[in-house]
């Protein structure tokens, strides 16, 4: 028996890239079946996570996104990721798991994909954190919403990651799914050898999603405590510096190393309370409905950037962790259960 998982798994995303592989892992120490990616992945998306970011008029933006790009194509060979398919994979596993990830958004860009639906895959099929995002499936052609329905009535097990993409499945199945937590929650990172920061006193920007207010409260605060503004992974002209092309590992460590997080990426927050870190957040439409149930179900709507005035503020972890730990092991038996099923 084989385990095949259907997902975004060569983005360069950090967050697509890590909750990818720790589902990998999770599944290949809790079943001792061999676990592999179904290779296939859409042209339009590589296109605008890999390439289009390279295609810029300033030239010094360009080299910096390539230098990040071929950073991030060695970190994936290094972790034997392998080389995506522009062909659809051919469905020889015994068990097939979709997710995580917004696999069930129809982007603007990219469409209905009814292969990550599990569409020609007739094998046991297991959903774990799948999302269809901002996606509205109410204004979608009946023939479409036909489509999902079959496709999603095929699956033996489902559970997604938010209350938007559960109410979905409730409507096209009858069936009321688990809502699971992130991979990232699932293991430890021992499989990702991410070193220590020795850079201090600095709070780290995840993401571009900051209104101008926003980003007035956050040069105060940092200025009252002398802290340095460090923006990972994307351009922020008002931070002190921009580390652009890190990968992965060193991702982790300015995560790990930072007095206080600001972030407006869906893995900023996951990352954050996985740490245990004091973050804050901003709201990014195309991501309201993923973070959505996670925030209220932990009771965290109190870090929203734009509500808050003392970013001074701390998490009690201990509370915080209570409830999440329950949600992870439910999560985990959730999987652990559902391939027993099948064996």
């Amino acid at each position: 028996m084989n385990i095949k998982i259907f997902t975004f798994y060569y983005t360069n995303n950090y967050g697509t890239l890590i909750q990818a592989l720790s589902l990998q892992e999770f599944l290949s120490k809790n079943t001792n079946l061999k676990v592999e990616f179904a290779k296939y992945q859409p042209k339009k998306l590589l296109y605008r996570e890999i390439f289009r970011p390279i295609i810029k008029k300033n030239l010094s933006d360009s080299l910096k996104n390539m230098i990040k790009s071929y950073r991030l194509r060695n970190w994936k060979k290094e972790k034997k990721l392998p080389k995506p398919k522009k062909n659809i994979d051919e469905y020889n596993s015994s068990i097939s798991v979709y997710g995580s990830d917004a696999i069930w958004h129809t982007y603007n860009f990219m469409g209905f994909q009814p292969y990550f639906f599990g569409e020609g895959n007739n094998k046991f099929k297991i959903t774990y954190a799948t999302s269809i995002g901002p996606s509205n499936f109410d204004k979608s052609s009946t023939i479409t919403k036909d489509k999902i329905k079959k496709l999603l009535n095929a699956y033996d097990h489902i559970s997604v990651r938010d209350n938007n993409t559960a109410l979905l499945v409730k409507e096209m199945t009858g069936r009321q799914p688990l809502i699971v937590v992130d991979p990232v929650f699932l293991v430890d990172f021992n499989f990702i050898n991410y070193p220590l920061n020795k850079i201090k006193n600095y709070v780290l920007i995840y993401g571009t999603v900051f209104t101008e207010n926003d980003k007035k409260k956050i040069i105060n605060f940092c200025k009252l405590k002398k802290l340095k503004i460090i923006s990972i992974g994307y351009y922020n002209k008002w931070a002190d510096k921009n580390f652009i092309y890190a990968n992965p590992e060193e991702f982790l460590s300015y995560i790990i190393g930072a007095n206080y997080i600001f972030t407006s990426m869906f893995h900023g927050v996951m990352l954050s309370v996985k740490f245990n870190k004091n973050f804050w957040y901003s709201v990014d439409p195309i991501r309201t409905n993923k973070i959505e149930y996670f925030i209220n179900n932990l009771d965290l709507s109190t870090r929203s950037i734009e509500n808050s005035n003392n970013f001074s503020d701390k998490i009690n972890y201990d509370l915080i962790n209570l409830k999440l730990n329950k949600w992870i092991e439910e999560s985990q038996n959730f999987l652990i259960e559902s391939i027993k099923n099948k064996e």
